[in-house]
């Protein structure tokens, strides 16, 4: 990866496909975590490149670079979705969140994770859905590694108490 930045910063801006190329899917994927739309997932993922791109120099290369592009994903849902909240909070509530690609079974559950707090949310979606290690999912979310556990934990805990709720058992 090394490489790769040191040719973006020495002007060969092409080479940032690479960046793009290898963390776009994942990217995508977890933003539609957050909002349940593609077309927003696509706008985040965009966002968190632009980013990217534009903060590049002041990363710091003796570090590694994924848990730090990383953050800036995370950070870019946690902005999308406070700025969602705000909207609905102004313009009374919406479902701006809907998406004709969730199946009806799977709504409900969609939307207990959303009403998770956004820490709770980070490592439910980092490592249980994307299956990353408490210990990167921590460097992400910029904590310890226990303290993703417990949000982790929090994050099940809550779920199993709406979803049962709900009426969906075990």
């Amino acid at each position: 990866m090394r490489t790769i930045i040191d040719s973006i910063l020495k002007g060969e801006i092409h080479v940032f496909d690479q960046i793009v190329t290898r963390f776009n899917e994942q990217f995508l994927k977890i933003a539609f975590h957050y909002t349940q739309n593609w077309e927003n997932a696509s706008d985040i993922t965009q966002d968190t490149f632009v980013k990217t791109f534009r903060n590049l120099k002041s990363f710091d290369q003796t570090k590694s670079f994924d848990p730090w592009i990383y953050k800036i994903h995370i950070n870019s849902c946690k902005n999308f979705v406070r700025k969602q909240k705000l909207k609905r909070l102004f313009f009374g509530e919406y479902k701006i969140l809907e998406s004709d690609d969730i199946p009806n079974d799977i709504q409900p559950i969609l939307d207990c994770v959303n009403l998770l707090s956004f820490k709770q949310k980070t490592a439910f979606i980092l490592m249980e859905l994307e299956g990353q290690s408490s210990k990167d999912a921590a460097q992400i979310m910029d904590c310890k590694a226990e303290t993703a556990r417990v949000h982790l934990s929090r994050a099940k805990t809550n779920l199993k108490k709406q979803l049962t709720q709900l009426g969906y058992h075990e």
